[in-house]
């Protein structure tokens, strides 16, 4: 956000939005995959085109948007540059983590937890969501997202990048 006003204060054309499910969005949030957050920002990327008369556009992701503003640049031709920061790179091991974080602040808490990680994507799998922290883990972002790879996708960009990571891996 911080971003985006920083660029729009200097003139730079910019739109942000909230994909479905996500914010001021239609949609449910447990039908979000990471293809349906692609078309949706291939959606807005059209959009702020259309309003602004540019014709190249600067992609930036957060987390898990870098990996969907990533899969979208490579599908629009002649994308102008990428900013990914902290980027997944295997959404997989992203969803691990998150669950490992969750375990762990509970056992923070004093309270023993009732699952491991593996039981827990396994009830992803059965039940179709597992809350953690007050928000759900979907089943259909974490099928949709299992192969991706964020080291593969990049093997053809050719354009500007910038990588900002702070976790060594």
């Amino acid at each position: 956000v911080l971003l985006a006003r920083a660029a729009a204060a200097l003139g730079i054309p910019v739109l942000r939005y909230h994909a479905r499910g996500h914010g001021d969005s239609g949609g449910d949030f447990a039908d979000v995959t990471l293809e349906s957050l692609v078309e949706d920002a291939l959606a807005a990327a059209a959009e702020a085109r259309r309003r602004s008369g540019a014709t190249r556009i600067v992609w930036l992701g957060v987390r898990f948007g870098a990996l969907v503003a990533a899969t979208a640049a490579l599908r629009v031709p002649g994308a102008a540059a990428l900013a990914l920061w902290e980027p997944v790179h295997r959404p997989l091991e992203y969803f691990r983590g998150q669950l490992r974080g969750y375990l762990f602040s509970q056992v923070a808490g004093g309270k023993r937890p009732d699952a491991n990680v593996d039981q827990l994507l396994e009830a992803i799998q059965r039940d179709g969501a597992v809350d953690v922290h007050g928000y759900y883990l979907h089943r259909a972002i974490v099928e949709s997202s299992r192969g991706a790879d964020l080291s593969r996708l990049l093997e053809t960009w050719s354009a500007p990048a910038f990588l900002a990571q702070i976790e060594a891996r």
